[in-house]
């Protein structure tokens, strides 16, 4: 379900001008993923349900912010001018 959600916002969030940008967080989330998954063994397996919730809702919560925000090519302040 909720790869589902990321998935849909990362394609909003490219529309949107983001591009290849827009695959970062679901990238990160899946190397942090297994890093820590790496470090438990098998037997606390079922620890990682809390940590794996709060990682998937905040990559929900980043594309989400870059769906609903255009992305602006060129420097950091491309709204001035000189």
């Amino acid at each position: 379900m909720l790869l589902g959600i990321e998935i849909a916002l990362t394609i909003s969030a490219w529309r949107a001008g983001w591009k290849a940008i827009a695959l970062l967080p679901v990238g990160a989330a899946i190397a942090l993923g297994l890093i820590i998954s790496s470090c438990v063994s098998v037997r606390d397996g079922a620890s990682l349900y809390p940590i794996a919730l709060v990682i998937d809702v905040a990559v929900i919560i980043i594309l989400a912010m870059m769906s609903t925000s255009k992305h602006h090519e060129g420097s950091v302040h491309a709204s001035e001018t000189n």
